[in-house]
C-alpha cells in the first residue's frame, strides 16, 4: 500500500483523525506539525496546514518531497455555490479550479495558472471511477442537529467542481456569480493549491468537503453553530475513501 498525506486546514477539521491515529512520530517543518503513524491500517502523515493557498501548498510539497508520500487527501468544510447542495452535503473534487486569478486585459484566460497554462487541476480518473462505484449507494448516518435543518433530506456526495480562493465568500451575490460563471459546486481557500502543487509533482490527489455554510451573509453564524455535525459527516466519508482506495 501507498504512504498517504492527509491534510486539514485547521484544529477542528483534524480533532477526528488526531484521536483515531496512532501517531509514531511528530515532526516539526516550517513551523508546522507533522505526524507520522497508522490511520486505518494506512502508513499516513498527517498535518494541519493552516487556512489558505500558500500554507496547504507548502504543506503538500513537503509531504511529497520530504516525506515521501504518494497520494494526498484533502479533508474539511467548504462554502455551498451549488443551489442543489445544503449543508451536510460533500463534494468529493473531479477537478479544482482558482476563482481569484484575474489577468483581465493580458490576453490570458481569466483563471489560468500562468507558470503552467492551466486552469483545471483535475483529480485522477481512475481514483474518481473507484470511489463514484464505492460510493454510490451508501448510506450515511445523519448527525441528529443536522436532521432537522436539512428536513429530512438523506446526505449526498456529489463528485463536480470545487473553488479556490484566498477570500472568505459571504455574499449571495458572489454565490451567483461564482455558480454562474465558473460552475462551482462548492468554495475554499485551499483546494486547488494543493491539487496544483500534486500535479507539479505528478501525484494523485482526493479532496473531500462537506457543506457546512451557503456562502451568504449568514455564513460565520451557521459554522460556529453546526461545525461538529458538519466534520462528523466530513470524517465518516474520509474513513470510506480510505477503505475504497487500494492503491
Amino acid at each position: 500500500m501507498v504512504k498517504i498525506g492527509i491534510i486539514c486546514a485547521f484544529k477542528e477539521e483534524a480533532q477526528h483523525i488526531l484521536q483515531e491515529m496512532e501517531i509514531e512520530e511528530e515532526v516539526e517543518r516550517l513551523k508546522t506539525r507533522f505526524y507520522k503513524g497508522k490511520f486505518m491500517g494506512r502508513e499516513v502523515v498527517f498535518v494541519i496546514s493552516g487556512i489558505g493557498k500558500v500554507s496547504s501548498a507548502l504543506c503538500t510539497h513537503i509531504l511529497i518531497d520530504q516525506f515521501g508520500v504518494e497520494l494526498v487527501i484533502f479533508a474539511g468544510i467548504a462554502g455551498g455555490l451549488n443551489p442543489d447542495l445544503i449543508i451536510g452535503d460533500t463534494v468529493i473534487a473531479t477537478e479544482t479550479f482558482y476563482h481569484d486569478i484575474d489577468w483581465e486585459g493580458q490576453g490570458i484566460e481569466k483563471n489560468t495558472v500562468y507558470s503552467v497554462f492551466r486552469t483545471i487541476f483535475k483529480t485522477d480518473s481512475i481514483l474518481i471511477k473507484k470511489l463514484k462505484k464505492g460510493l454510490s449507494d451508501k448510506k450515511l448516518s445523519l448527525p441528529s442537529i443536522l436532521k432537522s435543518l436539512r428536513q429530512g433530506k438523506e446526505l449526498t456526495i456529489t463528485f463536480g467542481r470545487i473553488l479556490t480562493g484566498d477570500q472568505v465568500i459571504a455574499s449571495k451575490k458572489k454565490v451567483q456569480q461564482l455558480f454562474d460563471k465558473l460552475a462551482g459546486d462548492c468554495v475554499d481557500m485551499e483546494s486547488a493549491a494543493v491539487a496544483q502543487t500534486c500535479f507539479l509533482n505528478d501525484i494523485p490527489f482526493l479532496i473531500i468537503r462537506t457543506i457546512s455554510d451557503l456562502a451568504d451573509e449568514g455564513a460565520m453564524q451557521i459554522i460556529k453553530e453546526i461545525l461538529k455535525p458538519v466534520l462528523e459527516v466530513n470524517y465518516q466519508i474520509l474513513k470510506e475513501v480510505l477503505f475504497l482506495i487500494d492503491l
